[in-house]
């Protein structure tokens, strides 16, 4: 019939490199305040719109 039954071949989801940089990007917003979280959120959601409108800009 065709059928075979086997495991997915498992990976690491993140490599040495981006496990390190994931780390320094989490210590450098460790002490963040409220007020510059609200700029990221702004910023990411502003860029949303404008994709989903169709419209290509960067902001």
């Amino acid at each position: 019939m065709g059928y075979s039954s086997r495991r997915p071949h498992r990976v690491p989801l993140l490599s040495a490199k981006n496990r390190k940089l994931r780390l320094q990007l989490a210590r450098a917003q460790q002490n963040w305040t409220i007020e510059d979280w609200k700029n990221i959120v702004r910023c990411v959601y502003i860029y949303i719109h404008i994709y989903s409108s169709g419209l290509c800009a960067v902001l």
